[in-house]
């Protein structure tokens, strides 16, 4: 089934019973994972519920959030994300499924193991060894910029994948995401081979994730792409959209905005726009819960490096933003104009799909540091762009496009300008070129 008709009928509505399935649990995550005990602690003690055995009040604070807050916030995130995953099931199952025949698992394996060997340092990195050691204990959570993103280190503890063990369960997630990306081109009568899929896996979050282990954007991504193959299946907008919606935001709220708004306008239809708003909005009043609604507080933690505002280095190096974009998709920038070229002729509701996710990942960087990781949020569109260009375009010239893309090595672009990582892009580039590596 093509893209055009794939979409054409996803604009019957979700029905409200389903919805509101998804909405109670769904408030209770947010609020498990965006409001810190200490804000819980002051509320309790204002009521004289506070542990009070100990004269130090510190020590109570202490013993109530160990033997009481922690415990049961434990228990409300494991039963929450329990009924948010289970509308997913049968996505999960199909991907499992269809790439159980070894042969596929096989060249995905492969390709992923030739990415980790061509740009990656494997261990949690930066932020990703934060989120590893957050895992050991996410629910007692200090406020900065991770706090709420709790879903995979919250996950990892309570399967006790967590600490060093968070890696394994990081790799899985990866392995998984790869997966579902060849599920749902498979559905498009596209097999790739393992020259595509390593040329694919070297651009957006999947080279991100290889670059940065640890971070959670490719959890977000999965979310997405389930997300896209349910509404293919069932023709409309159903609790499944809603729940990957609610889980993204739990994982990385920036990225899951940047991934399922367009979608949710473009893909999903206007049924699907209330649903989704009141959820974003039950999560927007959790986080300002948090912060005695000023919104001033959290948008200055998430909008500052080190007290210096993200604008500040947006128009100090704007150059930096165009080459990370350039390098974020390399050759792929080539299938990506054609197949807006196309797009625009003959569905223009899909283009205006992939020009908005483009769009809404390039404006990020106005607010962030991070230039090469947040225009990778874009790689949903630039999945559909995959698809339709392989329809447009000869194989032969298509992978030599993709054979290209190889060789421009996936340089990673911030406010601090051009890096890369350890790996064989680094190797061989490093005997041209002076290049440094990201601190630790």
């Amino acid at each position: 089934m093509g893209i055009s008709m794939s979409f054409g009928v996803a604009t019957r509505k979700c029905t409200q019973t389903s919805a509101l399935r998804i909405y109670l649990p769904t408030t209770l995550c947010f609020l498990v994972i965006c409001v810190t005990n200490s804000t819980i602690l002051h509320i309790l003690a204002q009521h004289g519920l506070v542990y009070g055995a100990d004269q130090s009040l510190a020590v109570n604070f202490d013993k109530t959030a160990r033997f009481f807050l922690i415990p049961i916030k434990s228990l409300i995130f494991f039963v929450c994300t329990a009924v948010l995953i289970a509308p997913l099931g049968r996505a999960f199952l199909e991907v499992g499924r269809k790439t159980l025949i070894p042969k596929l698992l096989f060249k995905t394996m492969t390709s992923v193991c030739i990415c980790i060997i061509m740009t990656s340092t494997v261990f949690p990195f930066s932020f990703g060894r934060s989120y590893a050691r957050i895992s050991t204990d996410p629910f007692n959570q200090n406020v900065d910029q991770l706090y709420r993103r709790l879903l995979i280190p919250g996950l990892a503890n309570l399967y006790h994948l967590d600490g060093f063990l968070y890696t394994l369960l990081f790799w899985a997630i990866v392995l998984f995401t790869a997966l579902a990306t060849r599920v749902y081109f498979l559905r498009k009568d596209i097999t790739l081979s393992i020259l595509q899929e390593v040329s694919f896996l070297t651009v957006g979050v999947f080279v991100a994730s290889f670059q940065l282990p640890g971070y959670p954007e490719i959890a977000v991504l999965l979310l997405a792409l389930i997300a896209l193959i349910e509404i293919e299946n069932d023709g409309l907008f159903t609790a499944k959209q809603l729940a990957a919606f609610s889980l993204a935001l739990m994982a990385h709220e920036a990225c899951a905005v940047i991934m399922f708004v367009p979608m949710i306008l473009f893909l999903f239809g206007r049924k699907s726009w209330i649903p989704s708003g009141i959820v974003t909005l039950i999560y927007g009043v959790a986080v300002l819960t948090n912060f005695s609604y000023n919104i001033s507080v959290p948008l200055g933690i998430q909008t500052t490096v080190s007290d210096i505002p993200s604008t500040y280095y947006f128009w100090r190096s704007p150059s930096n933003v165009l080459i990370a974009a350039l390098f974020t998709f390399k050759a792929l920038w080539v299938i990506i104009v054609v197949a807006i070229f196309h797009l625009l002729r003959n569905n223009l509701r899909i283009a205006c799909f992939v020009l908005f996710g483009i769009a809404l990942a390039l404006a990020s960087t106005y607010i962030a540091v991070d230039y090469s990781r947040l225009i990778g949020f874009a790689t949903i569109p630039m999945i559909v762009c995959f698809v339709e260009a392989r329809r447009r375009i000869s194989l032969r010239i298509f992978n030599t496009i993709i054979a290209i893309n190889i060789l421009i090595p996936s340089f990673y672009v911030s406010y601090e300008g051009i890096g890369t990582f350890k790996g064989l892009y680094y190797e061989v580039y490093s005997l041209f070129l002076k290049l440094p590596l990201p601190a630790s």
